[in-house]
């Protein structure tokens, strides 16, 4: 026998004892040993794949032990059982069944080894070339590899024995890897059947039982032993045993089926299984059964739920996890307009408003995954694009194992309710900000921004009825001319939109006002694309006083709730116009009347006429609102009006302002004596005599008011605006009122002035009379000629240091003059004699002062300074005469006078002695303080400069 027959014969054996081998008894260091014996390689190494060709596992090495040492040193780690990464490359390359030739160690591991490792053994070892061959069989794929390295010089021998040992290993792979596999999958299935919560029935062609799972015993209550007795007929309920008959039948032909039974336990009790049945082979069936009591159970349940849940009024539909609709009931359909076919599939969100915010669609998301029940209020809208409120209360479904499987989301429709609360609310929220305003623009601006706020539009305005101009006037506006969307002017509107609701008292609409037919061209031209628009009129009763304008930009429409509440806003809006109108015309009647009697009062208690009059015009400035007034008397010497008061003028020249009577508009109403009004003194051909004056004024509108006393003209009230001027009655009543009242102080002031002319020159001859009395007192008496003068002025000074008024030291001064006036009584005997005089005569000397009281008592003019005539010769003690009055029951003034009255006669000649000198006068009027004068009269004489 040759050599290589003898090799071959020993493949072949190697190979049939492979055949006999298990998976655990494969000897790969036999097969590594024989190989290397034929192949002349230096070392042979076996490699077989796991994992489907992911990881090669070096099975054996054959060579001289020794050098097996030597490669685990170089290498690190023992080469025997090393697990290697498998690359795509290396399979790619092994690719045939054929050998492969590299020219190195680092080529062969395709990068496994480094070359520095590579080297190493190539050097040690004296290796030249590497040759791999693929261990596969068929088209099986690959199973391993061998590896050959030859000794420098050397080359592989026996290349076809190599191949058909490699293919003969290949198949034994093979071999080996299906019966693992099918080894494994029956293990599987065994530990499966056991473990398996289903009941596994297997059975023969005629139904018997022939193997069986725990959980199949736990159903049906028997035993293994037990049901491995039994056929499937004494497993079925009696009442489904010709359709549990039918499906055996019908698993024959189809090799597969699924259906619903009733089955029947050991104790009698029915339960409904689910039923999956195949045939493994041509000898046996088996079939999956499942309890499914509970579920057929709850499916009735569902179905009587399901019939309550169609009859409800209530809006209900069911949506996975994800969100996707599942069921809708009718309630649905006709709340939204979406039918069953176009709603299952689809998400909630084609009942989105747009009204909620991301945000909150994600915390309610979060909310429903984390279990909890949520109840809240939506605004969604229909398929027709209607909004509608409903309180939604969404409710997680979950499986046996707590896992979140569907929502259910039932909704009650609550729009009547909202939308009457909105109503409400928006009703309140106005009234609420309403009672901050003052005036009619001010609340009409409040209830406009409110307005806006809650129908949500972009613009909007308010016109009221102007019954002085019999024109719709706008008097509140937001939005409108604010962008280039809508530049119209809001008097163009007035004058055709409001104007049609206005004439008609009815509401006006449009979804588009830029599309509206009813508009003229040139007005829905303005407008662009999408602005939708309401006007709803303002009625009080039966008197329609104005319109609400509200503009929308779309998709934003103005619903039936809008226009809902902006009528209920209409007639909250009248009332408060109504109220507010009468309240400002009561307070400006009350600020009116208030300025007249002020005016009134001022003028009883004044005679200052420049304060007067300004007054005057800072009212009509302050309550009429005009930019500036003036007024002009008249001068009767010069036959001319002169600017007297003004207020409100930019430059001082209409105080140069002289008007002929007749000349221009303020003369002209002078001579008229009649009221000018003048609405735009550009318009006028009239020539206005004091332009140049005004120039720079700007004045549009003038009223010259003519101001006459008693019937004659004495100046004119000017009233200049620097815009036009449209009075109604009211103010013409409040302006002639106040002209009047200008006229009157103006009057009071001429005849004030006359009056105190003629008072003062009757007062002046007054005084000279007095003065011309004193004179001739002093004439009839020589020997006292000149002491009344003198007596006089030191009385004059000495009441002033004791601090009486000017207007007390007036009357005292006339006093002083007249204080021996009474002698004009006594006898010239008496008077002029030059000795002393008897007791008889004393007692008509001291008749003096009360002929003095007799004589100058009746002249009205003089009883303030008849103290001094009267009570000069009273004394301090209560010695005096002619009443013997004592201290303070004499008058100040007396008590003066009798100081200086003594000083005066003892300081001059008489002709029975001679004057005193100071000293001794002092001295003497010292000794008779606190008897005949007032001691603190005395040290104010004491002290008086000059004594």
């Amino acid at each position: 026998m040759s050599k290589d027959e003898d090799m071959l014969k020993r493949i072949l054996s190697t190979s049939a004892k492979m055949l006999n081998m298990s998976p655990d008894d494969i000897n790969y260091q036999l097969i590594a040993d024989e190989i290397k014996e034929f192949s002349g390689a230096f070392l042979v190494g076996i490699n077989t794949y796991e994992q489907s060709g992911a990881i090669s596992v070096t099975r054996a090495l054959s060579g001289v032990p020794s050098g097996i040492k030597d490669i685990t040193k170089i290498l690190g780690f023992p080469i025997v059982g090393k697990k290697w990464d498998v690359k795509p490359e290396r399979l790619k390359s092994f690719q045939g069944g054929n050998l492969k030739l590299f020219r190195n160690i680092y080529d062969a591991s395709h990068g496994d080894l480094s070359k520095n490792q590579a080297k190493m053994l190539e050097t040690v070892f004296n290796i030249g070339v590497v040759y791999i061959i693929e261990l596969s069989y068929e088209k099986n794929g690959p199973q391993g590899d061998l590896i050959f390295f030859m000794k420098k010089g050397e080359v592989i021998r026996n290349n076809e024995l190599i191949e058909l040992y490699a293919s003969l290993i290949g198949n034994f792979l093979v071999r080996i890897q299906t019966e693992k596999s099918l080894y494994e999958s029956e293990a599987k299935f065994r530990a499966y059947m056991e473990k398996a919560p289903l009941g596994v029935f297997i059975t023969d062609m005629e139904g018997n039982y022939v193997e069986v799972n725990q959980a199949a015993c736990q159903m049906s209550g028997y035993s293994e032993e037990e049901l491995l007795k039994l056929n499937i007929t004494d497993f079925i309920a009696p009442e489904f045993l010709d359709k549990g008959l039918e499906i055996f039948r019908r698993l024959k032909e189809n090799s597969f089926i699924e259906d619903v039974v009733m089955a029947l336990n050991k104790n009698g009790e029915k339960f409904w299984i689910n039923l999956v049945a195949t045939i493994i082979d041509q000898n046996k069936v088996t079939a999956f059964c499942q309890d499914i009591t509970n579920k057929k159970l709850a499916e009735q349940k569902m179905e009587i739920f399901s019939k309550i849940i169609e009859l409800t009024s209530d809006n209900v539909f069911i949506t996975d996890r994800e969100g996707v609709i599942k069921y809708v009931n009718p309630a649905f359909e006709t709340l939204t307009g979406y039918s069953a076919k176009e709603a299952i599939g689809k998400t909630p969100r084609i009942l989105t408003s747009g009204l909620h915010t991301n945000e909150e669609f994600e915390a309610l998301f979060n909310s429903l995954l984390a279990g909890n029940i949520t109840t809240r209020n939506l605004t969604n809208r229909k398929k027709n694009g209607e909004l509608y409120y409903i309180e939604s209360t969404i409710t997680p479904i979950k499986n046996e194992k707590g896992e979140i499987t569907d929502f259910v989301n039932t909704s009650r429709n609550i729009t009547e309710k909202m939308l009457h609360e909105h109503e409400l609310e928006s009703i309140h929220a106005v009234s609420t900000e309403l009672r901050v305003a003052k005036t009619v623009d001010e609340m009409l601006l409040i209830m406009l921004d409110k307005i806006l706020e809650i129908t949500k539009a972009s613009h909007g305005s308010i016109w009221l009825y102007d019954s002085n101009n019999k024109k719709l006037q706008i008097v509140a506006n937001r939005g409108l001319n604010d962008s280039e969307e809508n530049p119209i002017p809001p008097e163009k509107l007035g004058e055709e939109i409001s104007k049609i609701v206005f004439s008609t008292g009815k509401l006006f609409v449009s979804k588009d006002i830029n599309q509206d037919e009813r508009m003229s061209e040139d007005i829905r031209k303005e407008f662009v694309p999408g602005i939708g628009k309401a006007i709803v009129p303002i009625f009080a009763g039966d008197s329609l006083l104005g319109t609400f304008d509200v503009n929308v930009k779309l998709p934003h429409e103005i619903s039936p709730s809008d226009i809902k509440i902006l009528t209920s806003l209409s007639e909250i809006a009248a009332n408060a116009i109504q109220r507010m109108r009468s309240y400002e015309k009561i307070q400006k009647d009350a600020k009116y009347f208030a300025s007249l009697n002020a005016v009134d009062s001022l003028i009883n208690a004044s005679d200052d006429l420049p304060n007067l009059l300004n007054t005057i015009l800072d009212y009509m400035m302050d309550l009429l609102n005009v930019n500036a007034t003036a007024i002009l008397l008249f001068n009767s010497d010069k036959l001319t009006l002169e600017y007297f008061a003004g207020k409100g003028f930019r430059s001082r020249n209409i105080e140069k302002s002289q008007l002929k009577i007749g000349e221009g508009y303020a003369g002209k109403a002078a001579l008229s004596q009649q009221t000018v009004i003048v609405n735009d003194l550009r318009n006028e051909d009239f020539e206005y005599a004091r332009n140049e004056l005004l120039k720079q004024e700007e004045f549009i509108s003038y009223i010259g008011i003519p101001l006459v006393n008693n019937a004659e003209i004495i100046g004119v009230l000017d009233i200049f605006h620097r815009s036009i001027l449209k009075p109604d009655s009211e103010w013409f009543d409040y302006v002639e009122a106040l002209a009047s009242q200008a006229a009157i102080a103006i009057g009071k002031s001429t005849l004030l002035n006359n009056l105190k002319h003629t008072n003062f020159e009757l007062l002046q001859a007054y005084e000279k009379t007095i003065e011309g009395w004193s004179k001739a007192m002093d004439l009839r008496d020589h020997e006292t000629e000149g002491h009344t003068q003198r007596v006089t002025e030191l009385t004059v000074r000495l009441a002033q240091s004791a601090g009486l008024s000017e207007n007390e030291i007036v009357h005292i001064r006339r006093g002083a003059l007249l204080h021996d006036m009474g002698k004009v009584g006594i006898p010239d005997g008496i008077l002029l004699k030059p000795g002393p005089l008897t007791d008889e005569e004393w007692v008509i000397m001291r008749m003096h002062p009360q002929y003095a009281f007799d004589m100058l008592s009746p002249i009205e003019f003089l009883k303030p300074a008849l103290d001094i005539p009267y009570c000069h010769h009273e004394k301090w003690d209560g010695s005096g005469y002619p009443r013997a009055l004592k201290g303070e029951e004499i008058p100040i003034a007396a008590r003066i006078f009798a100081i200086i009255d003594v000083w005066d006669a003892l300081r001059s000649d008489r002709p029975y002695r001679k004057s005193w000198s100071r000293e001794k006068v002092l001295k003497y009027i010292i000794s008779l303080s606190g008897t005949h004068f007032e001691p603190k009269i005395v040290q104010l004489f004491l002290n008086l400069p000059g004594i």
